[in-house]
């Protein structure tokens, strides 16, 4: 049987992608709150980096609450080693489309699950490989056009209509767009929260 827990479980993000997808999944199970921790004072180069600032996402909320079980994730794309962050104008996008034209890129999710009442907590990184396709400068120069590169890690929306650039994908889809769906879910099993006891009406 299924751990039917009224524990409450909270998401800390303000990603509309991240909530959108889990909402689909867990329905009214999660509350989704935003995190209190300012991203841009936090520098990240690498994947260790990467846990810990999801990690301090979960703990920027944690003192508000008792029994719950807080929930947090980061996202960052790399390419050959290089963080490239969300851009802040049109010229940096325009560095970031360059960099990954024709090249792998690496796509990490960091997620950070700790049940506040008892102390168990666990961490993963997800990763997926983005294989994207040689890009002309009129493509750049539409994909900016667009806007759909601002607020994105890496200046592209693999869900958008940045999926025109990309030729393969090596691993979890849903980690590039946010949240690596199938491990999660794993992973809350392991805290209490099942998403197959959901009351719907087919």
């Amino acid at each position: 049987m299924g751990n039917k827990s009224t524990k409450l479980f909270i998401f800390a993000t303000s990603s509309q992608r991240r909530i959108d997808l889990i909402k689909n999944i867990y329905l009214n199970k999660i509350i989704f709150v935003q995190h209190c921790f300012d991203e841009k004072k936090f520098e990240i180069k690498n994947i260790k980096q990467l846990k810990i600032l999801a990690r301090k996402k979960a703990e920027s909320i944690e003192k508000k609450y008792v029994d719950a079980v807080i929930i947090s994730a980061d996202t960052a794309v790399f390419c050959g080693g290089r963080f490239l962050g969300k851009p802040l104008e049109k010229q940096e996008a325009k560095k970031h489309l360059k960099m990954i034209s024709g090249k792998n890129v690496l796509v990490a999710t960091a997620v950070f699950i700790k049940d506040l009442k008892s102390n168990k907590k666990t961490s993963f990184v997800e990763k997926t490989i983005v294989k994207f396709r040689k890009l002309s400068k009129e493509e750049i120069n539409w994909y900016i056009s667009t806007n759909e590169w601002k607020s994105k890690a890496g200046s592209f929306a693999i869900q958008g209509k940045g999926k025109v650039f990309i030729e393969k994908i090596f691993g979890d889809y849903f980690n590039v767009v946010g949240i690596p769906i199938c491990r999660l879910t794993k992973e809350l099993r392991k805290f209490g929260l099942d998403y197959s006891y959901d009351k719907r009406t087919v």
